[in-house]
């Protein structure tokens, strides 16, 4: 069985500006005009904050504007 099937590939993006800048390059390597789930890190629950996108510009305005407050 091939997990890569089942499990979504999944980057981690931190909110300090080093670390989200190399999270952000890291997800640009492979995006592919695909859906994506973004959703907050650690410290969030109950589904809110959520969000599914394939655009480009719209996930990296949730990025940088929802999620870095």
């Amino acid at each position: 069985m091939n997990l890569l099937i089942i499990i979504p590939e999944t980057h981690l993006i931190e909110l300090n500006y080093a670390e989200k800048e190399v999270g952000i390059q890291s997800f640009l390597k492979v995006y592919n005009n695909d859906i994506w789930i973004i959703k907050p890190g650690e410290g969030t629950n109950r589904g809110h904050g959520i969000y599914i996108h394939k655009d480009l510009k719209k996930i990296l305005n949730i990025i940088n504007n929802e999620y870095s407050q």
